[in-house]
């Protein structure tokens, strides 16, 4: 397998470490912090990896609502850990880090081939694409008033 460059290897790091909070809530920070620092040693974009992990966590219950309005007939809980994960961090970059949508989608539908099912990236592009779509409306409309 080939080496990820360095900011999608942080972007997969970040669903790993997502993963297991959503699994372990209880999980302590500081050994999440742990992970992607023994993950992403050397790699320039460890910081990166670090930013979109605290962030989802800060925006965690906001991600949630934002995706489950765009997932038609899906819930989070209903939705595999693995894509409801990177359904937060796309969205996250989207709305709070100001990603541009196409490539936020485009990074979160190859992390999907890497760790969901078959169905994973069709699913995580059409949630995004509909998050992105919705989320650049009520920019613009919120910019012209």
């Amino acid at each position: 397998m080939t080496e990820l460059k360095p900011r999608r290897k942080a972007r997969s790091v970040a669903v790993q470490a997502l993963f297991q909070l959503d699994l372990n809530p209880r999980e302590n920070l500081g050994e999440i912090e742990s992970f992607i620092s023994d993950e992403m040693s050397l790699n320039p974009a460890a910081p990166f990896a670090s930013e979109l992990v605290d962030g989802v966590v800060k925006h965690w219950t906001s991600l949630g609502e934002l995706i489950e309005q765009v997932a038609d007939n899906w819930t989070l809980d209903r939705m595999a850990v693995a894509d409801r994960n990177i359904l937060r961090l796309g969205a996250f970059e989207i709305v709070y880090l100001g990603t541009p949508g196409p490539v936020a989608i485009d990074e979160m539908v190859e992390i999907a081939r890497m760790f969901g099912s078959k169905d994973s990236a069709r699913f995580v592009n059409g949630v995004l694409d509909r998050l992105f779509s919705h989320h650049s409306d009520t920019s613009e409309t919120s910019q012209a008033e």
